[in-house]
């Protein structure tokens, strides 16, 4: 309490200090102040300097005047502000219904994808500096009573003993805005503990400074702010899968020195402006990207066998960098993948050539909400064994897609199927009945297991 407006404003020469109820205080109720031994008819300016945990300070200036001795005891009614001309102007700023107020503490962030897009469904750990914990969940309320809403919601990762508060933005900031209030000022580390369907946690820390003044609340990480209290994460990566199927027909698969000989494939980017794109697993580049495919030694049917190629890879990174007509960042990616004529004479090799086109745009889950990035392929047979241009049912093989987060989709792969024909002398095939031999090198994926196979892969010579 000050005994002029300018001391109040430089918070000088005090002319009394209370706390709630402290002895100064002759009001036991908490929230409410009396005091007493003030001169009658004399006014006196207010000032807060501490406020309640969880509450910003209130920094307005309030004016009361004494009455009489006699009189009942004078009620701050009024705010007070001096205005361009240096006069006193008197209002109700920080008040509400006669009474002076304190705003929350409050901060706020946002989670988005890389393009932007805000993302429901993530949770968050804040531990203060002094080890007290919360958890917040995006969109979800707890009660005073403790009680979830929506119902049955769980929170991942939370503490021991840490307390779980009501993200304030549900309801009015719409999805992927998470506000929390009335925490204590402090010095906050914060943690994604579970990330939006499709995406990929966050494995960084930020640092969150919540005041109790009227500055508002800053996310920091590493240092540095982050623009508009925005977290991103990263669409988990969809992985699509190239099987190859070799068929031998007129004869048994061709052996040298007592070993089944490989047959040899390769994928190339159907593009001249392929240097960026995905590669499968294994290979450093599409212009040398090769498997080599034969029965195991002790294959039981030693005239077909089928491998796969690496995996494509596919994250935000293959996203378009604009949104395009349909607004999910689409952007198409088309690979050839054909047989390497090899000479033994008595082999004609095929010809067949096929076509896989692959597609890679933002993913939307059945509510409509953002669920990563999808892989929609599309395998088609361009050439036939002969070198004959593929049409009608030959040429389409299928197609399926592959979403983030849901591996199963990538048992839906169809595959590339060439056949070879094989002349003149022919070793016969050994092996005893029932056994099956298995060998993989490098990354390739053996798909079936009826046949044995070994799959070798070899730098193109």
């Amino acid at each position: 309490m000050y005994g002029t407006y300018d001391d109040a404003v430089n918070g000088r020469n005090p002319l009394l200090t209370v706390k709630d109820n402290d002895f100064r205080d002759k009001n036991a109720d908490g929230g409410e102040f009396t005091v007493e031994g003030l001169a009658p008819e004399a006014n006196y300016f207010l000032k807060e300097t501490g406020a309640d945990e969880g509450f910003q300070l209130n920094g307005t200036i309030y004016h009361v005047t004494t009455g009489k001795a006699t009189s009942e005891a004078a009620k701050v009614t009024q705010s007070v502000t001096r205005n361009v001309h240096g006069t006193l102007e008197t209002g109700t700023a920080g008040m509400k219904n006669g009474n002076i107020t304190n705003k929350p503490t409050e901060a706020t962030w946002s989670k988005t994808d890389v393009n932007g897009a805000k993302l429901a469904g993530s949770q968050w750990k804040l531990v203060r500096s002094n080890g007290v914990a919360y958890c917040v969940a995006d969109d979800v309320t707890v009660g005073a009573d403790g009680a979830v809403s929506p119902s049955g919601t769980t929170f991942k990762d939370c503490p021991d003993g840490a307390t779980t508060i009501s993200d304030h933005a549900a309801g009015t900031a719409g999805t992927g805005v998470i506000t929390v209030k009335e925490l204590p000022a402090g010095i906050y580390t914060l943690t994604e503990t579970k990330a939006p369907a499709g995406y990929q946690v966050s494995m960084d820390t930020y640092t969150l400074v919540i005041r109790d003044d009227s500055t508002a609340s800053t996310i920091t990480k590493n240092g540095s702010a982050l623009v508009d209290n925005t977290v991103t994460d990263e669409a988990l990566p969809v992985d699509v899968e190239i099987p190859v199927r070799k068929t031998v027909t007129g004869g048994s698969w061709p052996k040298t020195d007592g070993r089944y000989v490989p047959f040899r494939f390769a994928i190339t980017g159907d593009s001249d402006d392929a240097g960026g794109w995905p590669v499968p697993k294994g290979c450093d580049n599409l212009a040398d990207c090769i498997i080599d495919l034969a029965p195991a030694d002790h294959a039981t049917d030693p005239t077909q066998a089928v491998a796969s190629f690496g995996k494509l890879t596919f994250t935000d990174a293959q996203l378009s960098d604009e949104p395009g007509s349909g607004g999910d960042y689409a952007k198409t990616y088309t690979y050839k993948i054909a047989e390497v004529a090899g000479s033994d004479p008595f082999v004609t090799y095929s010809k067949a050539e096929y076509r896989l086109t692959i597609t890679v745009s933002r993913a939307t889950d059945e509510s409509g909400a953002h669920a990563g990035i999808k892989a929609h392929a599309v395998l088609v047979r361009v050439k036939d064994d002969d070198g004959n241009a593929a049409s009608g049912d030959d040429a389409t093989v299928g197609e399926w897609t592959v979403t983030s987060g849901d591996a199963a989709d990538a048992a839906n792969a169809k595959a590339t199927a060439f056949t070879n024909a094989v002349s003149g002398p022919v070793l016969p095939a050994t092996g005893g009945a029932g056994t099956v031999g298995l060998t993989v090198a490098g990354a390739i994926a053996v798909l079936v297991a009826s046949a044995g196979l070994a799959v070798v892969r070899r730098p193109r010579r």
